[in-house]
């Protein structure tokens, strides 16, 4: 789908390809995409069961204030329940508000071997990571393995924002980001996860010190286990320890020296 442009009301399920979906493969999208408050709103699918081996460019906008509703923004999805090897280039934004991420705005199974690349910017109040806005921990919750963040992740004053997931209830091993992470006042704010609620479920994650400008993972816990700091020496001496070299390469022409997935190389 080449240079689309769709966009809903309140209280909708908006995408380029489908409000509502139960699973998707190879699915390419281009163009924007956008919606009102208490909406679902991707670049794919406003709502998604799964989603497969796809990919989006197109602008994906949460339009308005959603207080007080719960609306939700994504480059892929703005609620899924799996994404699997895909991968997001889309600038995704929000208002007031707003739960938003590069590939999700909200994940309540699994990610993975996925990344996104694109600006990810929510208004006063709301929920942003550089992946997903927010992964909750569920019935069916496996958690994200093996993906990357690597664009630029903001919030307004009072808000939740991470390099890689905003808002976090939910395992996240193998993977990294380092995309620069800013906020406004009064927020919780980490290079890798802005705010990390329930037991420790971190493994073998990692983020920048340098790009990303924070300097620790976790927002709301500074000392929080299973998160290491990174330079950008460091990041490109090597694969991160835990990475396995038969999902994840680095190249000094690929990825600027980071690491990448083999089977997902960036373009």
């Amino acid at each position: 789908l080449a240079n689309v442009n769709v966009m809903g009301g309140r209280n909708s399920f908006v995408g380029a390809l489908a409000g509502n979906l139960i699973a998707v493969n190879d699915v390419d999208v281009s163009g924007k995409v956008s919606g009102g408050p208490g909406s679902s709103v991707g670049g794919i699918a406003g709502y998604a069961g799964h989603i497969f081996t796809s990919h989006t460019s197109a602008a994906v906008s949460g339009i308005g204030d959603s207080t007080p509703d719960t609306s939700f923004a994504g480059g892929l999805a703005g609620v899924a329940e799996q994404i699997q090897d895909s991968f997001s280039t889309a600038q995704v934004s929000g208002g007031v508000s707003w739960y938003i991420g590069g590939v999700a705005g909200q994940i309540t199974a699994d990610v993975e071997r996925s990344y996104a690349t694109g600006t990810v910017m929510t208004g006063d109040n709301g929920v942003s990571g550089g992946l997903v806005g927010q992964q909750i921990a569920g019935q069916f919750s496996i958690g994200i393995s093996n993906c990357y963040a690597t664009g630029f992740v903001s919030g307004g004053a009072g808000s939740t924002v991470g390099g890689f997931v905003g808002l976090n209830d939910a395992a996240v091993r193998d993977s990294n980001s380092i995309g620069a992470v800013a906020s406004g006042s009064g927020n919780a704010v980490g290079g890798l996860i802005g705010n990390d609620e329930g037991p420790s479920d971190l493994t073998d994650t990692y983020f920048d010190t340098e790009t990303s400008g924070q300097s620790h993972g976790v927002g709301n816990n500074t000392a929080y286990p299973g998160v290491t700091g990174l330079t950008t020496a460091q990041f490109q001496a090597g694969l991160p320890t835990g990475f396995d070299p038969s999902v994840w390469s680095e190249s000094a022409t690929v990825n600027d020296g980071f690491p990448y997935l083999l089977t997902l190389p960036p373009r």
